[in-house]
């Protein structure tokens, strides 16, 4: 195994020369690049904010995405050249033909690998499609692409030219990091049922499979295998249970919240600073809970047997706003007392929003006219027919409210990565960019003098001065989760205003299993003895 233990640091999105003789992977937000046959990795200068490596067919290069562009630097030392500029960053594949393929979140692109200008080859409709997660290429040139459907089904599909061949289905379950294997196999990541790394049997020249997947290990993921069959992984995160706990603004973490859970996603905490909303998962049953701050107590919420998200609360505390479903199918925003004492009630089909402060407006994320998510509004009670807020080209999601009402924070796309923007509300006359270098996730400070978001799984803080328009600060990380075994992906919030810069978040137990130098790229050199 190579740990990046003792150098404190987690090492992610390992990939393995075809050659078998060199691995690239990130580590401390750049591009490391070592010899297997050495004890010291080389890292890539001016690498910073890299993302997805992938090698050359020849081994003598790693392409890889940074700052709004995409790289390649030679595996044996010197400087990245650019390729060209893309906002892209979620994979790629690098032919024989030295034609680069890119992944886009519901889109495929083309690029020399010796620089120009990139061709859109596919675009999906927002109706075929959730978005992409993985990409390769198999000999001859036809991809290897993970869907994730807009309904609950993932697929590997194999891509000829304007042909899709549904290769692999799977129900209620992720799918991603397909790749190539010579011996001639399929290799994939699984998560939330059967975890960990399966191979499927498969021939190029049929394309078809030879044979049923298998499960080659079940703690790891994102698994790639040089041309002579050596495979390399990270450890999978594994299903441990979780907990809420509070946590500073300088990574301190505090005292639990609740109990702990097989899954949480997604934490709010009440007006009054005594309970947490959450989604949780129970018996394979994802549903709202509320954890008790004060007692250690959870009670279960919704009992519909879908899965349940997104929750918040109204601002007197007395209703719970709720997504349902989370996962396939088309979403509607729901109520239910806080309490228990009622039945759920549809208000408006639609997904990720937010409530203003004085309970008087709803913002959410609804698809446009089979298009990309674009943001509507509406009164909270009903009774009026919802209008377009924030309609565009590209994808916007997570809207929040400042706690004025003032303006509307959301994630969009529109740049070809996540960022973090607010506008005026309700005129959306203005705009400010509030992220760099990637933005997910923002949340208000109580106050509204801050604005808080993450990347990858480190947290920043962004200081708001709205006496006069609006003053945004530079972007200041606050902590990275990943050294507290916090999951920021799964969510977080703020605490009260008299409580400011303490967040409550998720944290994996520590287990025995915790105990072993975990965080690495593991080797495996003969997975396909058994087969």
């Amino acid at each position: 195994m190579i740990s990046g233990t003792d150098l404190e640091q987690e090492l992610t999105q390992p990939r393995i020369s075809p050659d078998g003789q060199r691995i690239a992977y990130l580590a401390a937000g750049q591009l490391q690049i070592r010899d297997l046959d050495r004890f010291v990795a080389r890292t890539v200068e001016g690498s910073d904010g890299a993302l997805a490596p992938f090698w050359s067919p020849d081994s003598t290069h790693v392409a890889y995405f940074a700052d709004g562009k995409l790289w390649k630097v030679a595996a044996g030392g010197g400087p990245p050249m650019r390729i060209c500029d893309t906002e892209i960053t979620r994979d790629g594949a690098w032919g024989d033909d030295e034609t680069i393929t890119l992944l886009g979140r519901r889109s495929v692109h083309r690029v020399s690998a010796r620089g120009g200008d990139i061709e859109t080859i596919f675009e999906a409709n927002r109706t075929q499609v959730t978005d992409y997660h993985g990409i390769d290429l198999l000999p001859g040139g036809d991809l290897i692409v993970a869907v994730h459907d807009a309904g609950p089904t993932n697929t590997i599909e194999i891509w000829s030219g304007d042909e899709r061949e549904r290769l692999l289905e799977l129900t209620d379950t992720w799918i991603g990091d397909p790749h190539w294997v010579e011996a001639g196999y399929i290799t994939f990541s699984r998560e939330r049922t059967n975890e960990g790394v399966w191979a499927l049997p498969f021939s190029p020249s049929s394309g078809k499979a030879t044979g049923e997947a298998f499960l080659v290990t079940p703690d790891g993921s994102g698994a790639t295998v040089s041309d002579d069959g050596t495979m390399i992984h990270v450890a999978a995160a594994g299903s441990s249970d979780v907990q809420l706990v509070w946590i500073s603004a300088e990574g301190e973490v505090g005292r639990a919240i609740g109990q702990a859970q097989e899954g949480l996603f997604v934490p709010r905490l009440s007006p009054d600073g005594t309970g947490v909303l959450v989604t949780g998962q129970e018996n394979g049953e994802w549903d709202i809970w509320i954890h008790d701050v004060a007692r250690g107590s959870k009670t279960r919420l919704t009992f519909s047997g879908g899965t349940e998200g997104s929750a918040n609360w109204s601002p007197d505390g007395k209703t719970v706003y709720f997504q349902h479903p989370v996962f396939g199918g088309q979403a509607s925003i729901y109520t239910v007392p806080s309490d228990g004492r009622g039945d759920p009630r549809e208000l408006i089909q639609g997904g990720q929003f937010s409530l203003s402060a004085d309970g008087e407006q709803l913002v959410f994320v609804r698809n446009h006219e089979e298009r990309e998510d674009d943001l509507w509004t509406m009164p909270a009670a009903g009774g009026m027919e919802p209008e377009i807020f924030l309609s565009t080209s590209s994808d916007e999601d997570t809207p929040r409210f400042s706690p004025d009402g003032r303006f509307l924070a959301y994630e969009s796309s529109e740049s070809g990565r996540d960022e973090i923007y607010v506008e005026p509300f309700p005129s959306s006359e203005g705009k400010w960019q509030v992220s760099v270098n990637g933005g997910r996730s923002p949340v208000w400070s109580r106050d509204g003098t801050r604005l808080y978001y993450t990347w990858q799984e480190a947290l920043f803080r962004v200081r708001v001065e709205a006496d006069r328009g609006l003053t945004l600060s530079t972007p200041e990380m606050l902590f990275d989760g990943s050294e507290y075994r916090v999951s920021l992906r799964r969510g977080y919030d703020v605490g009260l205003a008299t409580d400011p810069e303490r967040f409550i978040v998720i944290q994996r137990l520590e287990t025995e299993k915790d105990q072993a130098p975990v965080n690495g790229i593991f080797v495996i050199e003969n997975w396909l003895g058994d087969q």
